[in-house]
């Protein structure tokens, strides 16, 4: 296997014939996956739109998400992107209330 490294971070790789682009596969991983241990910022942010949602009644979604740095539409983009990825997702959010097993009440 050839890697090109800087910093001692991997940048870029072969996978076969394929040359694979380190940076962008290492940010999507940090967005999107989760595990038992782990939480992807995907499923954070939901957790903490939730939470903001909570806290703050008195706010329109909208504002909600900008107050957190997001926009509604990425919002919702990612909670459907998450409901769609986590056979388990679904059933705790309609089990606690808050997405991701996350209750913040």
């Amino acid at each position: 296997m050839v890697w090109l490294k800087k910093d001692g971070e991997k940048l870029l790789w072969r996978e076969g014939e394929d040359l694979i682009n380190g940076e962008r596969f290492f940010a999507m991983e940090q967005l999107c996956y989760s595990d038992a241990i782990t939480q992807s910022v995907n499923r954070r942010a939901i957790a903490v739109f939730d939470y903001l949602q909570k806290a703050h009644p008195d706010m329109q979604e909208d504002e909600i998400a900008r107050l957190m740095g997001y926009t509604l539409p990425a919002i919702e983009r990612i909670r459907s992107a998450e409901l769609a990825q986590d056979d388990g997702f679904e059933d705790e959010e309609e089990e606690s209330g808050a997405a991701g097993g996350y209750d913040f009440s």
